[in-house]
């Protein structure tokens, strides 16, 4: 009789060990998933925010930072740091520079990935991976924020986020190949050039 009861104690626990097991999986996948969400929400956060300095900024002062002369698209984002514009009231927000050479001085470093800038570029699709900067005041064009070298898992979420479909050349978000992961081009607010 005592070998039964031992035998059906092992089959218990067995069940238990199951049950725990699948739990475990469940439970961990479950929480895989929420911390994918929190980084694409921050991710879609600190966009929104080099935004809203970009508009604090334009309030103070009545321009836009200024874009590069050479690279047309590019605007200065370390004006959001430091600036001599009458009325300038900053720092809109924290940073340091991002390079030393070319344009990359006029962006700002990523904690988490290579840079994060603000472009004005064209509204019109991008198709085949082509960027489309704004040339002309007759062409609708917007400012977007752009991070790169983002995984392209974590690009592909940011998109399904905020235009609820995938797709790399249309919509308010526009994913672009940047070394070794992606450019989120996330499309802040219409843009008149000037």
């Amino acid at each position: 009789m005592n070998y039964k009861q031992g035998a059906m104690f092992g089959l218990d626990a067995r069940i238990a060990l199951a049950i725990f097991g699948a739990l475990s999986v469940i439970s961990g996948a479950a929480l895989y998933s929420a911390i994918q969400k929190a980084k694409v929400t921050s991710l879609i956060t600190e966009m929104n925010e080099l935004g809203k300095a970009v508009d604090s900024y334009q309030l103070d002062t009545g321009v836009l930072p200024p874009f590069d002369i050479a690279a047309h698209n590019h605007m200065d984002a370390m004006e959001l740091l430091n600036s001599s514009v009458y009325n300038w009231n900053g720092p809109y927000i924290s940073g340091e520079q991002y390079g030393t050479t070319g344009t990359e001085v006029l962006n700002l470093k990523h904690s988490t990935y290579n840079y994060i800038g603000i472009r004005r570029m064209e509204t019109a699709s991008w198709g085949n991976l082509t960027i489309k900067n704004c040339t002309s005041a007759s062409t609708p064009c917007a400012l977007y924020i752009i991070i790169v070298e983002v995984p392209k898992s974590m690009a592909d979420a940011i998109d399904q986020r905020i235009d609820g479909t995938l797709d790399d050349s249309n919509g308010k978000v526009r994913l672009y190949p940047a070394g070794t992961g992606w450019s989120v081009w996330m499309q802040y607010r219409p843009y008149s050039y000037q």
